[in-house]
């Protein structure tokens, strides 16, 4: 790669994932002021998490955070940071009955998905627990 490319795949690299990971914040926030019933649960976690392990990083300590991961989770099922993505067939292949020849583009619709009711429960709904 020359030095331009270099810098190119950087700079794309260093906001793809600033933007990704500031959405999903924002989105986290969100739906912690909207479910303060969710808030408080995620906080006795943070808050026992902390009592318990006074002299852990603060890294290994989010590690622990299941309900943490599950508030995550969802957030990103709801709110993907891609609402699709897509792959090409390397080889032809058939997929449920579908005929997909080699070197095809196939898309990849995650927000449908994560918004379907013959997968979710509720699909609408934010719940951590699911």
């Amino acid at each position: 790669m020359t030095d331009e490319e270099v810098i190119a795949q950087s700079v794309v690299s260093l906001v793809a994932g600033h933007d990704t990971s500031s959405n999903t914040l924002s989105f986290v926030a969100y739906y912690l002021a909207l479910y303060p019933e969710i808030q408080h649960k995620m906080r006795q976690e943070v808050t026992a998490a902390l009592r318990t392990n006074p002299n852990s990083s603060l890294y290994d300590i989010i590690q622990g955070l299941d309900y943490l991961q599950c508030v995550i989770s969802e957030t990103q099922r709801l709110n993907p940071a891609s609402h699709f993505f897509s792959r090409q067939s390397a080889i032809p292949c058939i997929v449920n009955g579908i005929s997909i020849p080699a070197g095809v583009e196939i898309l990849i619709p995650v927000y449908a998905l994560h918004h379907d009711s013959d997968l979710w429960h509720n699909p609408e709904t934010f719940d951590p627990e699911r």
